[in-house]
């Protein structure tokens, strides 16, 4: 398989770059590889897109948009495989009040159907961890590969002493803010000082 010709590497956003989980699972190994990518946005034709590049597998990260279902479907009945990527969690239906909130009003929802017929219409899906992979067979049935995120990093040693007030990041961008939220209120239930 030539991975230049015969690979299409898909993100769903206008902006690749600007996403840092497509960065790290979908634009530095494409780029590494050498795999071609496109960016395939909701208002696209999936049958154009597959005949123009002719792939024979194609590579979705993160659906962005309900038409990426349609490209995996369209893909499939041209006997194009289809590997997914799920860096999120959209596969739980979520527990607490402020989720249930969030869920119900439809993102999560949506999220969550989008990512299950995705999954349906895939060869493999892939996770990035070990309890990913579980949470995502425990709420649909489908076995996740594990594939850890591109990032070189020098191992450190576990740290043996907590200093207070913790010190704490959050990893994301302006349109999840929403988790930060969340995550605040679930550590103001805590009495200590961050």
């Amino acid at each position: 398989m030539d991975l230049n010709k015969d690979i299409l590497w898909v993100f769903s956003h206008p902006n690749p770059p600007s996403i840092p989980s497509y960065v790290f699972s979908g634009i530095l190994p494409a780029d590494y590889l050498n795999i071609q990518k496109v960016i395939f946005l909701r208002d696209h034709d999936p049958r154009e897109i597959l005949t123009r590049f002719n792939p024979k597998l194609i590579i979705i990260n993160k659906a962005m948009h309900t038409n990426v279902v349609n490209l995996a479907r369209i893909a499939k009945e041209l006997n194009i495989k289809v590997i997914s990527i799920f860096d999120d969690w959209y596969f739980i239906k979520p527990e607490s009040r402020d989720m249930q909130i969030m869920y119900y009003a439809g993102f999560y929802k949506y999220r969550f159907i989008d990512n299950l017929k995705l999954a349906e219409y895939s060869n493999d899906i892939i996770a990035k961890t070990k309890n990913a992979a579980d949470i995502i067979h425990k709420h649909t049935g489908f076995r996740a590969k594990i594939i850890s995120d591109c990032v070189r990093f020098e191992s450190q040693m576990p740290i043996n002493k907590i200093n207070y007030p913790f010190k704490i990041s959050w990893f994301g961008m302006n349109t999840n803010h929403d988790t930060l939220e969340f995550g605040i209120r679930e550590i103001l239930e805590y009495d200590f000082e961050a």
